[in-house]
């Protein structure tokens, strides 16, 4: 009887509605943790996002604006493919916020070379009213970046297109990991060596070699007491007077 009704259950579980049945479970829940499931972000990523929250911070107003974003350099004016990928992150960030027309930075790399933008860093503001002209854009995202021991300080200024002049600024201090190095030119980043502990004197070496043979000589006496006692203890345990 009870081989029947599993025999039953069975056939109940591989029936063409349990199939059915289960098929849609699973596809829901796949679906339902697809639609859940965050995409994992970088530190460095979201670095760059909160960059652009604060860049986007100094815009008032709910009407669209246009504006470009010009490679980062160096402090020192070094261009590199950290801060190219730097612009280009930040540019899709801006866009992603709503408030921006951005335009695309190779459109604007060309009028960049002619005025050494790319190679300088350096907006003046006869430079920025002819992008201005040009491109119709009413401001400009450009800055540099600074080499610490461990971090990349990024400074971004916001450059009126209208005056030349800066209207706003936002800086971020990113970790300089896995994802930063590898946009940096190769050694930028050399991995920290703790010091090695150096040979002590000579005469040092002897006075600690003298306190070791003392200590050992100490132990030695004790060891030696402690077995005589022993010995003491126990001859007066066989041959001491009894009670």
């Amino acid at each position: 009887m009870d081989m029947i009704l599993a025999e039953n259950k069975l056939e109940k579980k591989n029936s063409p509605k349990a199939i059915i049945v289960a098929t849609f479970v699973l596809l829901s829940l796949f679906v339902a943790v697809a639609d859940g499931a965050d995409v994992p972000v970088s530190q460095f990523d979201h670095d760059i996002q909160l960059l652009a929250q604060e860049v986007a911070s100094n815009f008032s107003g709910t009407e669209k604006i246009k504006l470009a974003v010009v490679d980062f350099v160096e402090l020192q004016g070094t261009a590199s493919d950290f801060g190219a990928y730097l612009a280009e992150q930040l540019t899709t960030e801006l866009f992603k916020t709503g408030r921006f027309d951005v335009i695309e930075r190779r459109l604007i790399g060309k009028l960049l070379e002619e005025q050494k933008l790319a190679a300088t860093g350096v907006l003046d503001a006869v430079s920025a009213q002819k992008i201005g002209s040009v491109f119709g854009v009413k401001a400009i995202v450009t800055g540099t970046y600074t080499l610490l021991a461990s971090h990349v300080k990024v400074n971004a200024r916001i450059v009126s297109t209208d005056s030349g002049n800066v209207f706003g600024a936002a800086g971020s201090l990113m970790e300089a990991g896995p994802e930063v190095i590898a946009l940096m030119p190769p050694g930028t980043f050399q991995p920290v060596v703790a010091p090695q502990p150096q040979d002590q004197p000579a005469q040092s070496k002897a006075v600690e070699k003298t306190s070791a043979k003392q200590k050992k000589s100490s132990a030695d006496k004790k060891s030696g007491w402690s077995a005589r006692d022993a010995g003491i203890s126990l001859l007066y345990n066989l041959f001491g007077p009894r009670h």
